[in-house]
């Protein structure tokens, strides 16, 4: 649904036409998430005055920081293109048919993933069996391929498109705050900085580093199974039952990170003067499109839930 010439909305999601970006639905949460950290490196450099290297280093640091931060909350994460149109509000509310009787399927596909069964679940909101590795996600209104989490201090959902850059955000985050704790507390800084600004500072650190140290041991793990914190909850899959590992720590991490990111789903840049356009599909008859007939829904379930991260690397049946 267009919003106006510059913006377009899917799910809670508005669509920066013309820089490629995206907004959450609850932008000011990362906005201050931004002016947070412009502050603390007010303070940083202030303690850090008379060490230029230091705050060369520093400087350096929080460069890569706001990029990642970037990079994290305005990205598009991999959301999976509606059915219907949002504008008429005609759209089914049950899975497609699989006979010209118009007798509906199940609420779930199975997808056989490397011997392992995997349901789809057909997303009522969207009108879609989601990827095997989707979930629809309350928050955006959307469902989200290889979702990881919600993280509301982003404003953005973490899958398939912008995990690599969360990750590279919470390990730069973690040295980030090594760096300046070990600078202050044993380097000979600032000695007209008051006191309270030196224990703030300090403070801030420890709990940066505790807090991002803990999240990074955590997703390292899931990144050497092949696995996500959605996936390792086991409402979807058995727990240790991942059929998205291959089978080896070392590929499962080359993959993770070599891996090129997906192109989006919902974004074109073949538009007009390289606007962004949000990919429909075409609808027709009463409840927007045309119930598919037996022989075509084996080819829309195929069409609608291509997993994108498993595309070419994993045995897959349906």
């Amino acid at each position: 649904m267009e919003i106006s010439k510059f913006f377009e909305k899917c799910g809670n999601h508005y669509f920066v036409k013309k820089w490629n970006l995206t907004i959450g639905p609850k932008p000011w949460y990362l906005i201050g998430l931004f002016g947070l950290i412009g502050m603390i490196t007010m303070l940083v450099l202030d303690v850090l005055t008379g060490r230029l290297i230091s705050q060369i280093l520093f400087l350096i640091l929080i460069k890569f920081e706001f990029y990642f931060l970037f990079s994290v909350g305005f990205v598009e994460p991999g959301i999976v293109p509606r059915r219907g149109d949002e504008e008429t509000g005609d759209r089914e509310e049950s899975p497609p048919a699989n006979s010209s009787a118009g007798i509906h399927s199940a609420t779930s596909a199975g997808t056989i993933i490397n011997g392992v069964t995997v349901d789809r679940k057909w997303c009522y909101t969207c009108n879609i069996y989601r990827p095997s590795r989707g979930k629809h996600c309350a928050l955006c209104n959307c469902c989200v391929d290889k979702f990881d989490h919600h993280c509301v201090w982003l404003s953005n959902c973490i899958g398939s498109r912008n995990y690599r850059s969360f990750i590279f955000f919470l390990s730069n985050s973690f040295f980030l705050a090594s760096f300046v704790l070990l600078s202050v507390v044993f380097g000979d800084g600032n000695t007209s900085v008051s006191v309270g600004i030196w224990w703030l500072v300090v403070l801030v650190s420890l709990t940066v580093v505790a807090v991002t140290g803990n999240l990074l041991i955590y997703h390292l793990r899931l990144i050497l199974r092949g696995s996500t914190s959605y996936e390792e909850s086991g409402k979807n899959l058995n727990p240790g039952q991942s059929p998205f590992s291959f089978g080896d720590w070392r590929k499962n991490i080359y993959v993770f990170f070599a891996t090129p990111v997906d192109p989006s789903r919902v974004m074109d840049n073949n538009g007009p003067s390289g606007f962004i356009q949000i990919r429909r599909r075409s609808s027709v008859g009463q409840s927007g499109r045309a119930p598919p007939t037996k022989g075509a829904h084996d080819e829309e379930l195929t069409n609608l839930t291509k997993d994108t991260t498993a595309g070419g690397e994993f045995g897959i049946t349906s």
